[in-house]
């Protein structure tokens, strides 16, 4: 009789387990459906014609032609494409860490006159200007347009944006 109890425990104890990992699993894929509904976009665009960014002394500005980077003011100079639309596939889903709600004045978040500014056009002519500002550990604030909310977003789209233009270039080809 005591066998049959101690293997009666077990078999209760396995299940109970099993519910509760079934439990953990849904209650994990609602979280996350929240989350996915949650996410606040600061840019999302598509077809990309132009960027320019600044960070105040350097200011490079691209076009799009023929599913091409070229540097606005140089025709000549060969650019990596790929390099470069990264960059733009950056910039043109920025998610917001949050938002700031009731945010203090632009000074406050170093928008009033930002690190860097982002000029994005469509081939459909939207324009998007973007204003990043102060480094708030590893994010930077950043507003648009109107410059009415402040959002916080990742520091990865200040590493995307590459201010050596000899980066960007591609690579020549040798002749051998």
């Amino acid at each position: 009789m005591k066998k049959y109890r101690t293997m009666i425990i077990f078999l209760a104890i396995f299940i109970l387990l099993i519910g509760l990992y079934f439990f953990m699993k849904h209650v994990n894929k609602v979280q996350t459906e929240k989350n996915q509904d949650e996410t606040i976009m600061v840019t999302e665009l598509d077809d990309l014609a132009s960027m320019e960014y600044t960070d105040g002394e350097i200011t490079l500005s691209f076009v799009k032609e023929d599913d091409a980077w070229k540097l606005s003011d140089d025709d000549e100079k060969k650019l990596d494409n790929d390099a470069v639309e990264m960059i733009a596939d950056v910039l043109c889903q920025i998610k917001a860490v949050r938002v700031l709600e009731g945010a203090d004045e632009l000074s406050s978040y170093g928008l009033e006159e930002p690190a860097y500014t982002i000029l994005l056009n469509t081939e459909s002519g939207e324009e998007i200007a973007l204003y990043i500002g102060d480094a708030t550990g590893k994010n930077y604030y950043a507003t648009i347009g109107d410059k009415v909310v402040v959002y916080v977003i990742d520091s990865s789209v200040v590493d995307a944006m590459e201010f050596d233009i000899t980066a960007l270039e591609a690579e020549q080809e040798t002749e051998e």
